[in-house]
């Protein structure tokens, strides 16, 4: 399992938690975003198959994710698998 965030100053923020198997496929991922307590957890479907070393190839070389909450989650993932 690996958890990421990103805080949001004037933008929303970003909290994403995903889970893989021992072969680091992602098999579940929701993520919250929003500024108030009432946000809430949603599922999303396009992550939930991929495996984390190609997307932590993509997020890492796109500058644009450099800070994403996604980048986070699969990093702790990836260092719990080499663990």
């Amino acid at each position: 399992m690996g958890i990421g965030n990103k805080k949001g100053r004037v933008a929303a923020g970003s909290i994403i938690i995903l889970i893989s198997n021992k072969d680091g496929i992602i098999i579940d991922c929701e993520e919250m975003k929003g500024r108030t307590v009432f946000s809430r957890f949603n599922k999303v479907n396009k992550y939930i198959g991929m495996s984390i070393y190609s997307m932590k190839i993509f997020y890492e070389k796109n500058k644009k994710y450099k800070k994403s909450a996604i980048l986070k989650a699969i990093l702790s993932i990836d260092q719990q698998l080499i663990n």
